[in-house]
C-alpha cells in the first residue's frame, strides 16, 4: 500500500524541522553576543565589537526567516499527509495554534506574565504536533506492513512521552524545592536527564521522518 501524498508531505515536514533545528543553532550563536561584545567593549576593540554585533544581527534575521519558512513547510507537509491519513489533521490544528502563540508572544513580549504562560503552552503544542505526526506514521506503517518503520515509530513515541513526563516532574519539583534547598540536586539531575532525553528524542524523530519519507 502506497501513501504518495503522505510521502511528499513528510518530506516537507522533515525539511521544516531541519530549518527549525538551524534556527535553534543560530539563536545559540546569537545569544553569545552579550559575553563577547562586553569583552571587546571593555578592551576597547571597536572592530571586534562591531563584528560580533553584526554576526548576531545576521543570525537573528536568518533565524526569523528560517522559522517562517520552516513553519510553512510543516503546515503544507501536514496538509499533504492528511490526504492519506486523517490522524494528521490534529497535527495541523496544533501547529496553527503554536504559530498563533509565536506571533502573539512576539507582540506581547513585554508582558512577563503572558510570556511565562505562552512558553510552556508552545512546548506542549510542539510535543502534541510531534505525537500526532508519529502516530500517523505508525498507522500508515501498520497498513503497509512495514514493521521496521512501525517499530521505529513506537520507539520515537515512547521517547516523546518519557521526555514530556520528566518535564512535568521537573516543573513540579521546581515548585517545591528551591535552589537553596539541600534537595536541589534532585531537580537538577532530572533537568539534565530531561535535556539529554529531549535531544535523543528529537533526533530519533528526525530519523523517523526521513525513513518514513523514503519507505512509505
Amino acid at each position: 500500500m502506497k501513501f504518495t501524498n503522505a510521502k511528499k508531505g513528510i518530506k516537507k515536514i522533515h525539511t521544516g524541522e531541519m530549518l527549525e533545528l538551524l534556527t535553534t543553532i543560530l539563536m545559540i550563536v546569537a545569544s553569545g553576543r552579550t559575553s563577547f561584545s562586553e569583552m571587546f567593549q571593555k578592551s576597547g576593540n571597536t572592530n571586534g565589537y562591531n563584528t560580533v554585533m553584526l554576526i548576531a544581527s545576521i543570525c537573528l534575521i536568518v533565524s526569523l526567516i528560517c522559522t517562517g519558512i520552516g513553519s510553512i513547510f510543516k503546515i503544507f507537509g501536514i496538509l499533504d499527509a492528511s490526504k492519506d491519513e486523517g490522524s494528521f489533521i490534529a497535527a495541523i490544528i496544533f501547529t496553527l495554534l503554536n504559530l498563533a502563540l509565536e506571533i502573539g508572544g512576539n507582540v506581547l513580549k513585554q508582558n512577563e506574565l503572558l510570556k511565562d504562560i505562552i512558553s510552556p503552552l508552545k512546548s506542549l503544542l510542539n510535543v502534541l504536533t510531534m505525537f500526532c505526526i508519529v502516530r500517523g506514521i505508525i498507522i500508515m506503517a501498520e497498513k503497509s506492513n512495514n514493521m521496521s518503520l512501525h517499530g521505529q515509530g513506537r520507539k520515537s513515541m515512547s521517547l516523546i512521552l518519557w521526555t514530556e513526563l520528566l518535564s512535568i516532574v521537573l516543573q513540579i519539583l521546581g515548585r517545591f524545592i528551591s535552589s537553596k534547598s539541600e534537595m536541589f540536586v534532585i531537580p537538577a539531575v532530572v533537568g539534565i536527564v530531561t535535556m539529554i532525553l529531549a535531544l535523543i528524542s528529537y533526533f530519533v524523530y528526525l530519523k523517523l521522518l526521513k525513513k518514513a519519507a523514503n519507505e512509505l
